[in-house]
């Protein structure tokens, strides 16, 4: 039951409705975190995560709140510079006492530890450079989706299905890409200044000078990461509702009653050969020969309007049928049937 409950969560945190988060790790789902919130509507835009209608449960208490903005700075916050200057004075006191070999040792250790952190922002920063990258040709395969989509004449759940997906992908793409400019743009962090050295030289100092670098390393790699994960996270999910709207778009873009008629059981068949714009229906004609070996007796030729291009198209046919098959030609007026089509229909074998 826990896993099923921890499934339904996370389904729940990719929609923007009925959504399921944790404000402790800035809107995704953790099962660990202690904290936990059900809303009624969700959006993400960046840094901020905006909560309409929410019951919020910390410490084992519930509460009802109309309207959140989480920031992403609330969660995962730059730290000030008084509060570097507390722990490095802590970290002096702790180090006075030391002999310089000890500090000599202490200091190379600082070197390595901020040489690490600065390994984490670099690769980060390398991750978010690829996603923009990757997010931008993305951008374009998404707005050529959507010009086939507005082709679409014929309604059905697919279509929707495919604006809906599409809708996605772009909220999805739009926070992956805000959260690549949130880290290009991010404010800056202190540092140790040369100052520092020019009224002491000694150990003691140099060693408070590599610990104020790490200190602020320590808490710049926290953000940097933190915002390559969520640009991680939004880049998976826009990657995943492009690639079902590129499924969904593709199978809507096909002619409905030809799905439709490679899926029925029915013996009865109908094509409709030339559409209102008296174009020839090529699919529609293929899949009709595709068939006419299980046809016996007649075949309805229906149009309204007998041009050269509907005599031309009744001679070929002729030419093609076989002796146990005969085709009738069927005039209706426009009242019945659309200008300028032509319908091709027949029953199969039993």
């Amino acid at each position: 039951m826990s896993r099923l409950f921890n499934l339904v969560c996370n389904i729940f945190n990719w929609l923007p409705i009925l959504h399921v988060s944790c404000d402790s790790d800035f809107g995704s789902y953790n099962q660990k975190s202690t904290d936990l919130r059900l809303s009624l509507f969700s959006l993400s835009l960046g840094q901020h995560k905006y909560y309409l209608l929410s019951l919020f449960k910390a410490n084992d208490k519930w509460a009802f709140q109309l309207y959140k903005d989480l920031n992403f700075y609330d969660v995962c916050s730059i730290d000030s510079e008084k509060l570097i200057t507390d722990k490095v004075d802590k970290f002096d006191s702790q180090i006075k006492s030391k002999g310089d070999e000890s500090i000599s040792i202490l200091i190379e250790l600082l070197k390595e530890k901020i040489s690490q952190n600065q390994n984490r922002i670099t690769s980060s920063f390398s991750k978010l450079n690829s996603y923009r990258a990757i997010i931008l040709a993305f951008s374009g395969v998404g707005a050529y989706l959507l010009t086939k989509l507005i082709r679409i004449t014929e309604f059905s759940y697919l279509p929707v299905l495919s604006s809906v997906l599409l809708l996605l992908f772009a909220i999805y793409a739009f926070n992956a890409f805000k959260y690549v400019t949130l880290a290009l743009t991010i404010k800056s962090f202190v540092r140790s200044s040369f100052k520092d050295l020019k009224i002491e030289t000694s150990k003691l100092q140099l060693a408070k000078c590599f610990y104020t670098d790490l200190v602020s390393k320590n808490n710049e790699s926290h953000v940097i990461v933190s915002i390559t994960k969520n640009a991680e996270k939004y880049f998976s999910r826009c990657s995943l509702m492009l690639f079902l709207a590129w499924i969904s778009v593709t199978v809507s873009s096909y002619d409905i009653n030809l799905i439709q008629q490679l899926a029925s059981k029915s013996n009865n068949f109908e094509y409709l050969i030339i559409n209102e714009k008296k174009e020839l229906q090529t699919k529609q004609l293929a899949l009709f020969f595709d068939n006419l070996d299980d046809v016996s007796g007649t075949i309805y030729a229906i149009s309204n309007d007998k041009t050269a291009q509907h005599d031309e198209l009744i001679h070929f046919l002729n030419r093609h049928l076989s002796k146990n098959q005969q085709l009738e030609n069927l005039t209706v007026s426009t009242e019945i049937l659309k200008d300028n089509v032509m319908l091709l229909k027949y029953k199969g074998k039993k």
